[in-house]
């Protein structure tokens, strides 16, 4: 995924980005996430956990 991409699919909605993350994670069958020395999690407003996950290494690596 170049920036261009990543810029345009970024900008839509919840629901479209959603849609393209299952498309792509199908796709390559694995999703990724941030692991070092425990997985990166986060909280939404009503305290519950959140696993950010990737649909494939090199969009998860574009985050450093």
């Amino acid at each position: 995924m170049n920036s261009k991409e990543f810029e345009a699919v970024i900008r839509q909605p919840a629901e479209v980005r959603y849609e393209y993350f299952i498309k792509k994670a199908a796709d390559y069958e694995e999703v990724w996430g941030l692991y070092l020395e425990g997985w990166a999690t986060a909280k939404d407003d009503m305290e519950r956990i959140l696993l950010p996950l990737f649909p494939n290494e090199k969009i998860r690596r574009s985050l450093r």
